[in-house]
This record gives C-alpha cells, sequence and structure tokens, in this order.
C-alpha cells in the first residue's frame, strides 16, 4: 500500500487515475464492507480542511466599519461597485443575532462579550455567538414590549439586533428557480 500512495504523492491528485483510486480502496479492502474505515486518508483532495493560522488568513470584510477604523490587514482586491455586485446572482439569504460588524449604528457588545466570556474554546453546534447591537436605552417601554414572532424561526426577540444578510456569489447560479416548472 506504501507504494501505491507514494504513486497518488509522486503525481499528484490530479493525475490519479480512477484504477489508481480502485486499487487504493482495494488495498483498504473495503470492497463489499461500506463501513471500513480507512487505515489512512485518501489521497486526492486537493482542499486542506485545517483551520489557517490568523498571520496566514486571508482579510474578510473589515470588523469595524466606524468612519476613522482603521484595519491591519491589505485586502487582495478592491471593492466591488454596485454594477459589479448586482451581476453576481443571489445564492442565500440569512440572518445574524446582532451585526457582525461595528459601526456608529450598531456597538453594544454587552451580548458578544457575556458570550466570549463563559468559554474561549471553539463552540461548534452551540448556540451562536451575538454580534453587535443597536442602542435600546432611548426606547419606549411600548416599544421594548414583549412580542410574539409567528414567522421568524429561531430566538427571535424585541430589543435585540438582527443583521439579514444577501449573499451573492460567482459560483452560484443565475438561473430562476422556477425554470424547471416550465420545462
Amino acid at each position: 500500500m506504501s507504494r501505491l500512495l507514494a504513486l497518488f504523492f509522486a503525481v499528484g491528485a490530479d493525475a490519479a487515475t480512477c484504477g489508481d483510486l480502485k486499487a487504493f480502496y482495494k488495498s483498504e479492502q473495503c470492497c463489499g464492507a461500506p463501513t471500513q474505515a480507512l487505515s489512512v486518508t485518501p489521497p486526492g483532495c486537493p482542499y486542506n480542511f485545517a483551520k489557517p493560522a490568523c498571520s496566514s488568513a486571508e482579510p474578510q470584510t473589515p470588523r469595524d466599519l466606524t468612519p476613522g477604523a482603521s484595519g491591519t490587514m491589505t485586502p487582495k482586491a478592491a471593492t466591488l461597485n454596485d454594477a459589479q455586485a448586482n451581476f453576481l446572482p443571489l445564492v442565500n439569504v440569512h440572518f445574524h443575532l446582532g451585526a457582525e460588524h461595528k459601526s456608529e449604528s450598531y456597538m453594544n457588545s454587552t451580548d458578544a462579550d457575556a458570550y466570549d466570556a463563559a468559554s474561549s474554546g471553539r463552540r461548534l453546534a452551540e448556540n451562536p455567538r451575538p454580534g453587535f447591537m443597536c442602542a435600546t436605552e432611548n426606547l419606549t417601554a411600548a416599544q421594548m414590549a414583549p412580542y410574539t414572532f409567528q414567522h421568524c424561526k429561531g430566538d427571535v426577540a424585541v430589543g435585540k439586533s438582527y443583521e439579514i444578510h444577501y449573499v451573492h456569489s460567482s459560483a452560484g447560479t443565475d438561473a430562476d428557480p422556477t425554470d424547471a416548472i416550465n420545462a
């Protein structure tokens, strides 16, 4: 098997053939045993799923959008203009509890700070980390009165801020989802 692995790594994942892959799975005794665990990760996946170190991570949208705030990483590309952004198809719409990015309008981090203080590690599959909230001290008691949301999913509450993301991507399709119905 080590000879087969050497073949994969010597020629690269792109050059491996179906026969090479079949031989690898045969050497792992997978045939007829779909629940058999592999002794090594199968070669050929070009993506490294390991979380990158912060020092080598690429820049994203700035965390602080407050006027005058400056970031520490140089972007690799210019921000898209409206025409460029509108060219990208809408691929997903979702919301976050609180804003991901701080600004003059939403800068209350009380909920986020409490969440971070509760644990310092990764919290997969737990409650989401709250983002920045809008100020509520100028709202009246009537404006802060509890309300039963009928159509929102999740723990939605009066007095909390929600950021809605309309995600556009060059990896998406611009086909109308109803096109197949009319075909």
